[in-house]
């Protein structure tokens, strides 16, 4: 994919890296991590920014390490990776196995008690993801305590063969599993609401799973199958990806829908994270679209987008009312 996908180097800035990542450097020999500035990352001997990983998962009702005004110094100097949940220290491990150096983790990477770094890091999110090399999705994990891997049989994702017995004469057909059906709509990770910006920005995602997969803007494959764009009966229906949205050049309001439509199922543990949770999307499409953004509601169809109703016959997330601001007033700029 890095070498032959022109598609997914698109929308990357080779000069950006997040404000902090997680340096493994010394993870095999020393058994500790620590966390590093913007400023601490030197160049590559060809001038561009070292590569990172990103890990994308849920938090669950567990306590675990995260960074906090008390501790910076403590983990910019080093920490043991034992001390950390699962999930993350297999994330350093295929981090480290795909070759690179620096791994994003939200709770390690944003001062979590600090409102002005949360707004800061928040606001950057688009960028994260944009730039990040892959990201790894513990699809299946509940908790950061659950790890990446689970026993699994490659045979159940493989296609079988199904014949009907019609007349003039029996037909055979193969059938595949709708895997991304299987991920990305049934999978504790998918449920939360951060997550959708970091399925659809990332140009790669491994998804860890029972049903491992790969994906990026131009595949979408797993153990059994992958698609290459061979020009088929069966490549054609497999290939389908997600993260076609950072090289949009066209995007229409059904687009938008969809997303919105995808979110609106998703769980919120803030109800005032509503917007910013989404707005890494909004920035990414803000180039096609005239007109400007607001609280949710584009300027370009913003009667459309006050048109809208809850379909209770879909399964969303609950709806609770949320006496905080979330920029409802807002909109009265889109009405003038």
């Amino acid at each position: 994919c890095s070498n032959e996908h022109a598609e997914c180097r698109k929308g990357s800035d080779d000069a950006w890296i997040p404000s902090r990542l997680i340096d493994i450097h010394d993870y095999r020999s020393s058994g500790q991590v620590r966390i590093v500035s913007r400023n601490d990352i030197e160049l590559s001997q060809f001038g561009e920014q070292p590569r990172y990983t990103t890990l994308s998962h849920v938090w669950g009702t567990h306590t675990f390490l995260t960074l906090v005004h008390s501790n910076l110094q403590n983990l910019r100097s080093g920490f043991p990776v034992s001390g950390l949940p699962k999930t993350f220290t297999q994330a350093i491990a295929v981090t480290e196995k795909i070759g690179l150096r620096y791994l994003w983790i939200d709770s390690l990477c944003i001062i979590q008690d600090s409102a002005e770094d949360w707004r800061v890091e928040a606001g950057s999110m688009d960028k994260v993801y944009l730039n990040s090399f892959c990201t790894i999705a513990a699809s299946l994990a509940a908790n950061p305590n659950e790890g990446l891997f689970w026993d699994r049989n490659a045979e159940l994702s493989k296609p079988f063969a199904v014949q009907f017995m019609s007349p003039p004469r029996p037909t055979q057909f193969r059938v595949f599993l709708d895997l991304q059906f299987l991920i990305l709509d049934h999978s504790p990770l998918y449920k939360r609401g951060w997550v959708l910006q970091e399925s659809l920005l990332s140009p790669r995602t491994m998804h860890f799973s029972k049903l491992p997969a790969f994906e990026c803007r131009e595949i979408f494959a797993c153990e059994s199958y992958r698609t290459t764009g061979a020009k088929s009966a069966s490549a054609d229906l497999l290939y389908r990806t997600r993260k076609t949205i950072a090289r949009a050049e066209e995007f229409t309001y059904s687009n938008w829908c969809g997303i919105v439509f995808d979110y609106s199922r998703c769980n919120l543990t803030k109800g005032t994270d509503k917007l910013i949770a989404l707005c890494g999307i909004a920035k990414v499409v803000s180039s096609v679209i005239p007109g400007g953004y607001f609280a949710g509601i584009w300027a370009e169809w913003w009667l459309q987008g006050l048109l809208w109703m809850v379909d209770r016959g879909e399964e969303l997330a609950p709806i609770r009312p949320w006496e905080e601001y979330r920029g409802i007033s807002v909109l009265s700029r889109v009405l003038l």
